[in-house]
């Protein structure tokens, strides 16, 4: 495990371990920032690269920032070293997946190097870089999986039951 994995591993026990708690994630784009990562794949089976939105993230993200899965698996704890494994929402579906089911369908991104990626779940569309515009089709996949390298920066998310101010806080 690397430096920089330890490192947010700690972050995530820690602020999980924070009173008033009651979910904690982590991203590599900070909610309604107006940015986010983005690029092609090459879907398996599709002779043209899909442009898709990426967030590179932490399990339990679905949960902590609400975003219902509609078919499949959440990132589990296990894909944070595993075989490379994703997830897509509903317009990244509707726009490359045309016929069949999306759960175990394959990509790579659009790199030389990279491995076969697993679609392991649809979770429906959500606003995330801008409440404004079309939501883009996108890609969420573990961080530790990033094709390119560590993100530079990462944000926490934290859910919170209670007073959020307290748990504000005692985080920071």
């Amino acid at each position: 495990e690397t430096r920089s994995a330890q490192l947010y591993r700690r972050i995530l026990e820690k602020v999980r371990e924070t009173p008033g708690v009651s979910g904690v994630t982590i991203s590599s784009s900070r909610p309604l920032s107006g940015y986010m990562s983005s690029g092609r794949v090459r879907l398996a089976g599709r002779t043209n690269p899909a442009s898709a939105y990426f967030q590179w993230v932490a399990p339990a993200f679905p949960a902590v920032m609400q975003l219902p899965l509609v078919a499949g698996r959440a990132i589990e704890a296990r894909d944070m070293s595993g075989p490379p494994v994703a997830m897509v929402n509903e317009t990244f579906v509707r726009r490359y997946i045309k016929q069949g089911l999306p759960l175990g369908r394959r990509f790579r991104w659009d790199r030389d190097d990279s491995e076969e990626v697993e679609i392991v779940a649809v979770v429906k569309d959500a606003k995330y870089d801008h409440m404004r515009g079309e939501i883009p089709a996108t890609i969420y996949a573990p961080y530790t999986q990033n094709a390119w390298g560590w993100p530079s920066q990462m944000t926490v998310e934290a859910r919170t039951s209670g007073d959020a101010a307290t748990a504000v806080a005692s985080i920071r």
